[in-house]
């Protein structure tokens, strides 16, 4: 087994990237890709900040309705529990919808 070829130095390494076409990475701007890193959390961190404040509005919603309870896709079903222990199922009741009508 020849002991050169498992050798690695530094012309070596430059010498392989050039062929790949890498660049070697003490050779790359720093800035450039600490620009891109920080444009690219602030624009994470703005995304948080809308997502909060939609959540905000929404605990908003809940906390003002009478049983605190918030349905987004229909105002008025709520969360009613069933017989199987911490579940629940979002609906109507029904005896609720006819004794409003009367």
């Amino acid at each position: 087994m020849e002991v050169r070829s498992r050798t690695r130095t530094v012309g070596r390494r430059r010498k392989r990237q050039r062929q790949w076409g890498e660049v070697p990475a003490d050779r790359q701007d720093p800035s450039e890709t600490l620009t891109l890193k920080t444009v690219r959390i602030k624009e994470k961190l703005e995304k948080l900040k809308s997502e909060m404040d939609k959540l905000a509005a929404i605990e908003k919603q809940m906390l003002a309705s009478p049983d605190q309870q918030l349905s987004l896709t229909d105002p008025d079903s709520r969360s009613m529990a069933t017989s199987g222990r911490g579940s629940g199922v979002v609906g109507y009741n029904v005896q609720t919808a006819v004794d409003s009508i009367i």
